[in-house]
């Protein structure tokens, strides 16, 4: 009998699937007699790989290989198959390289396995800032005043600047505004990803995908996840997204991308990168004309330079931790998110570049109000998606959030309309106080800085496993981002 290229392919795919089981099952089992435990051996249950299958009904091939997949594991469980085309005939020690069929029913759970936030080496006070945008622009006494009370009002205490004191505030021509993010940008997303991934403790062969995001951008190409994968020593195989312009809701709903790409593959293991140089906004924006020796410096622009900082964060994501060697256990998993564009609100947050990389700037006073009109319902969104998929109730009244940090305005404004106490935003208070805006970087190492502090006795959660916590970012558009998570052990 003669079989089709295609079939042949099909059968060593899914053998090569099921000696990779096998490699695994041996070996866990030997890492469970060390340890005593009895517990089944293989944690997941590919069913095949079908030429052309996208339906979920198995071929003659697909079902033999599930009953040897069946007797290994003892199990008989065949729902929420997802039967996917290998891309790759190569093996990852006991994964396979491309992928394979999977269970992605709605409650498989991404899990964050390791997590690390980086900051600029330059640390500041928020009074050694503001004497240095004063000596810079020299104001009119109304705008000094506004001023040095904004500055003091923002609540920060001390944050991290990519800029030796001689250059802040101090603008930049266009090859050096260029050179300044790309240059830090790049440093802060690779001090944070090499950190995760040595938290992480995989082999870095095994990440399959990148998924970095800025809102500190230029034209320049290669971009930047090109460059953090050389650095980092990923495989040329590893699949890339690069998000920009997406402004401080990046980091999250990066995260909401990687779970969903996670999902689809027990061997997916994905870098979630972010980084950003806000604070050169103090640097480049827009001075229009005043009296001669005065800067008639608009008061949305003197907020911005009070507030912007930099940071980068990064984290690894991936489902059924454990699966490959050497990783750490989760830290948190990702149980549902959501996003939500704001009807009406496209002009309430507008950054254009001009000419010598002048930044126009505008940020408009009803941005907070905007956010406390429509952040409880996408709270009830979150809510039922999280209730359809887990079958948990949220009472969000009684978790600690993680709040993007745009200043003490946005999250009173969210403490109010949702009916939060203040302690359940602490680690977003604490966040702002150490290190301040540090827009879409400021989701993952807020995050970071949630996993890693202790809490304080007023506060909602001792950070128990299985405790739950909300994630909310805002950005441009006017757009959130929200998520929720489950504590893992810490």
């Amino acid at each position: 009998m003669v079989y089709s290229s295609t079939i042949v392919a099909t059968v060593a795919a899914g053998a090569a699937c099921a000696i990779a089981l096998v490699r695994r099952a041996a070996y866990k089992a030997k890492q469970n007699q060390a340890d005593g435990h009895n517990q089944p051996n293989v944690s997941f249950h590919p069913a095949s790989i079908i030429e052309g299958n996208r339906s979920g009904r198995m071929s003659h091939y697909g079902e033999s290989s599930l009953r040897s997949l069946r007797s290994l594991n003892g199990s008989e469980r065949t729902e929420g198959a997802c039967l996917k085309r290998s891309e790759s005939i190569g093996i990852k020690d006991h994964v396979m390289a491309g992928e394979f069929a999977c269970d992605t029913d709605e409650n498989q759970v991404a899990n964050v396995l390791a997590s690390a936030a980086a900051y600029p080496r330059q640390e500041y006070t928020q009074t050694e800032l503001l004497e240095a945008f004063l000596k810079r622009y020299p104001l009119n006494a109304s705008d000094e005043e506004f001023a040095r009370r904004i500055f003091q009002r923002t609540e920060i205490e001390r944050a991290n600047i990519a800029l030796d004191r001689e250059d802040l505030y101090k603008k930049m021509s266009r090859d050096e505004y260029v050179e300044h993010l790309r240059t830090n940008v790049f440093e802060l997303g690779f001090r944070a990803a090499d950190q995760a991934l040595n938290a992480w403790g995989g082999n870095r062969d095994d990440i399959t995908h990148i998924v970095f995001g800025t809102m500190s951008v230029v034209m320049d190409t290669p971009t930047t996840d090109v460059h953090l994968m050389r650095r980092l020593g990923l495989s040329s195989f590893t699949k890339r997204v690069c998000v920009q312009q997406m402004g401080c809701l990046t980091g999250f709903r990066l995260l909401s991308l990687a779970a969903s790409i996670a999902k689809e593959s027990p061997a997916h293991r994905v870098l979630v990168v972010c980084a950003d140089v806000r604070s050169g906004l103090g640097n480049q924006l827009e001075i229009p004309a005043g009296e001669p020796g005065v800067v008639d410096f608009p008061r949305s622009s003197i907020v911005a330079c009070a507030l912007f900082r930099d940071a980068g964060g990064a984290c690894v994501v991936g489902t059924q931790p454990g699966l490959v060697d050497g990783e750490a256990e989760s830290k948190c998993a990702i149980l549902a998110h959501e996003s939500y564009l704001i009807p009406d609100s496209g002009s309430m947050v507008k950054i254009t570049e001009g000419d010598d990389a002048t930044i126009h700037w505008h940020n408009d006073t009803g941005l907070p109000q905007a956010v406390a009109d429509n952040a409880p319902m996408l709270m009830e969104r979150l809510c039922a998606t999280l209730e359809r998929r887990t079958g948990l109730e949220l009472d969000v009244h009684k978790v600690p959030w993680c709040v993007h940090t745009g200043g003490p305005k946005v999250l009173k404004m969210v403490e109010g309309s949702v009916g939060l106490d203040r302690a359940q935003l602490a680690t977003s208070w604490e966040y702002l106080r150490t290190h301040g805006n540090t827009t879409g970087a400021s989701n993952m190492t807020i995050l970071h800085h949630f996993l890693t502090r202790t809490p304080g006795p007023a506060e909602p959660s001792s950070k128990q496993p299985g405790d739950l916590a909300v994630m909310l970012g805002i950005g441009p558009g006017l757009a959130m981002e929200s998520l929720v998570i489950r504590l893992s052990r810490l």
